[in-house]
């Protein structure tokens, strides 16, 4: 059974947020990407439940599988919004499409998935991943900032060249 290559923290204002990144063992060199998303109600769990579907989608589908974590509502001292848990997902994805080809994975060829509020995550990079920008979330102002941008881009940049585009979300 494969075993996560290494565990990234993407730190959205001092939040560390974890990602298990498993990469198959037949030796390709290039996989399509599928990001996993856990579910909980934005209330609890982590990517941990997601561990076993996971491995088995690494070692049965020849997929790099990315297992993300978001931030919860009741962390931070249940401050956290529902806008910054999206934005948790927003910035996973990025983080995936800059970095896993060091991980063997192909960033033209990403998928999303998730297990119930995950899947609700995976829909809203589809439905959502086009309304970014760098001023604060508002009723006014139904925009994203994601947790990770890579380093000299805006939010701006990224909605207009479109980089939160994926192949599929399931």
């Amino acid at each position: 059974m494969p075993s996560p290559q290494m565990c990234i923290g993407l730190p959205p204002q001092g939040f560390d947020l974890g990602m298990d990144i498993y990469t198959p063992r037949s030796g390709k060199a290039s996989f399509p990407v599928l990001v996993t998303f856990h579910g909980g109600g934005w209330l609890i769990n982590d990517r941990s439940i997601m561990e076993q579907a996971a491995k088995y989608m690494v070692s049965n589908g020849e997929y790099v599988v990315c297992n993300v974590d978001d931030r919860l509502l009741g962390d931070q001292g249940n401050t956290v919004t529902l806008n910054e848990i999206v934005n948790d997902a927003f910035g996973a994805v990025l983080w995936v499409k800059k970095n896993i080809a060091r991980y063997g994975g192909d960033p033209r060829r990403v998928a999303l998935t998730g297990d119930s509020a995950g899947a609700h995550l995976a829909a809203a990079v589809v439905n959502l991943g086009s309304n970014l920008s760098s001023s604060r979330y508002s009723r006014d102002k139904l925009a994203f900032q994601p947790s990770y941008l890579p380093a000299g881009t805006t939010a701006e940049q990224i909605a207009a060249a479109n980089g939160l585009a994926v192949q599929a979300a399931i």
